[in-house]
């Protein structure tokens, strides 16, 4: 949970901006999908790309983390369809890890 407005209500469209664990802040828009009394709101970004969700995906694990929480979350992931439980190719899972690397670089550079 983020700190949040209180004035924002199911359906407001808003700006908000998450701490990156280098200080930095990542600027986003957002749609307030649920609200959550006295708790928080859950959020539906808009106009977000792939970049910016490695990123948030990011924030959110350092964040369990931080908690104690054991977990690996992808919060943009869809459930897989029976064609998407094929093995990735070797090729895939390579590209896969040099994102992490570059994510992991960038997230830990002072600006």
């Amino acid at each position: 949970m983020l700190a949040w407005d209180d004035k924002i209500c199911t359906g407001d469209e808003f700006r908000l901006e998450i701490r990156l664990p280098n200080g930095n802040t990542l600027p986003l828009s957002g749609k307030a999908l649920y609200r959550f009394d006295r708790r928080g709101i859950g959020v539906r970004f808009q106009n977000i790309c792939q970049f910016e969700q490695d990123i948030i995906a990011h924030v959110i694990a350092v964040a369990l983390d931080d908690e104690g929480v054991p977990l690996v979350v992808d919060p943009f992931s869809t459930l897989p369809t029976s064609a998407d439980r094929h093995p990735t190719d070797k090729l895939s899972r390579n590209k896969k890890r040099q994102q992490e690397e570059i994510l992991e670089e960038i997230m830990s550079l002072e600006f």
